[in-house]
């Protein structure tokens, strides 16, 4: 397939995830943007985790929350890149067959679920693209911020989904994501590399 027909069908692909999302697409400025805090006490096991991506091989980062007493708790942030996931690097040089590349995902803020993914310009197959998903076990169960846990959580916890953020002055976009309230957690398929945040 020509490199021109798979950006065509990625851009295809990513009209279908937007319209996926019950809630439809939506795009906010930062200051509009709800996203979910992490709980009282709460904290990351790590900040920043690298790993290397194969063209030929499956491959996959994780981020974690803390445990108690020290060490990885529950998962935050899975990022899991297929074989055959890479398809341009942060160039625009196409990758080959035996090709790999350095993956860092860094927490943007320990008080939010926000997290930034390099290299900026990375580019996946449409085909097989890089799947991401955002756990949110140890986050702040008080959504909607007004002090008290109750119903109304329960609605915005219903509205959640993954957002991204080209640069951090720029608006979220609301992604296609599919929310399991009953397991946490929140997943997308990625095309490419920025800023993803779990929001409402």
């Amino acid at each position: 397939m020509s490199l021109a027909r798979r950006l065509s069908l990625a851009a295809a692909l990513l009209a279908v995830a937007a319209c996926s999302d019950s809630s439809g697409p939506s795009t906010r400025p930062p200051a509009e943007l709800n996203i979910v805090r992490t709980g009282s006490g709460a904290t990351f096991a790590e900040t920043e985790v690298s790993f290397w991506a194969h063209e030929d091989q499956d491959a996959d980062g994780r981020l974690f929350f803390a445990a108690p007493g020290g060490g990885d708790g529950a998962e935050f942030v899975r990022l899991r890149v297929p074989k055959g996931a890479l398809l341009m690097q942060a160039d625009g040089t196409p990758f080959g067959l035996a090709d790999s590349v350095l993956i860092t995902m860094r927490i943007v803020d320990p008080t939010e679920l926000l997290v930034d993914f390099q290299p900026s310009g990375l580019k996946f197959n449409p085909a097989m693209p890089a799947q991401l998903e955002m756990h949110y076990d140890d986050a702040d169960a008080d959504f909607n911020r007004d002090g008290t846990v109750d119903a109304s959580d329960t609605q915005v916890e219903d509205s959640l989904g993954i957002w991204r953020q080209e640069q951090a002055t720029d608006p979220f976009q609301r992604l296609g994501s599919l929310l399991t309230v009953s397991t946490k957690d929140c997943r997308t398929p990625l095309l490419g590399f920025t800023r993803y945040a779990l929001a409402y």
